[in-house]
């Protein structure tokens, strides 16, 4: 199955320069592992926030065109529905085409959705380096192997519809809405969010955990970084 899906959701090597570091192609293959039999919006998830996926298909560091002025690439936007889920023509229940009243197939999505869509794939960045990867030893000191990150002064935070023309997010219960202590009810989801102090990691610089972790090698490290990120 995870076979079958890498066919599906394909990253490959060209362009990359990456050939000989086979953790990268590993730790991507193992998502499509860990999902093969689960619920696949769970998987696009994690797919999306692959550094490698995000590199292959040009979303990596996309950013708001508040940010810079720029509109953000739109490949991912139109791959990810075009050959990652719905496809480019509506489809029945019986898997036959929806034709509208002239008997012509009906586009699930148009030019206008794609760049709506390229605005939600904006933000995301290469997590900070670490020493026990092993690109970080053998090339150019990065992290292609944690889920990316998000920055938040390049993602776009303006609402988007949806091919309903609904807004993203609708349907959620507001804040005001829920009952008294809802976050301890059956069934409730929680979703871990970054959210570093300046004295939130404090390691001793002559520790083995210091050097594993901060060694000279590994450029930016998780010590010396900006905090909030």
């Amino acid at each position: 199955m995870a076979w079958a899906l890498s066919q599906v959701l394909v990253v490959g090597t060209g362009g990359f320069g990456y050939e000989r570091d086979s953790e990268l192609w590993i730790n991507y293959y193992d998502i499509l592992v860990r999902k093969a039999f689960g619920n696949y919006l769970d998987l696009l998830k994690e797919v999306t926030f692959s550094p490698l996926m995000a590199e292959y298909l040009s979303f990596l560091r996309n950013s708001a065109y508040d940010h810079d002025q720029n509109y953000p690439d739109e490949n991912y936007a139109r791959e990810v529905m075009q050959l990652f889920t719905i496809g480019t023509v509506k489809l029945n229940l019986d898997g036959s085409q929806a034709l509208d009243g002239n008997g012509n197939p009906i586009p699930t999505y148009n030019n206008e959705d794609i760049m709506t869509l390229a605005r939600v794939f904006t933000g995301l960045d290469l997590e900070l380096p670490r020493a026990n990867v092993e690109e970080v030893r053998s090339s150019s000191g990065t992290n292609r192997i944690d889920p990316t990150q998000m920055i938040e002064r390049w993602h776009d935070s303006y609402p988007k519809q949806d091919l309903d023309k609904n807004y993203l997010g609708d349907g959620l219960p507001l804040c005001s809405e829920l009952p008294k202590r809802s976050f301890l009810m059956q069934g409730a989801r929680y979703e871990f969010l970054q959210s570093y102090s300046e004295n939130s990691l404090q390691i001793d610089a002559s520790s083995a955990l210091y050097k594993a972790l901060c060694g000279s090698e590994s450029g930016e490290t998780w010590a010396n970084a900006d905090p909030k990120r």
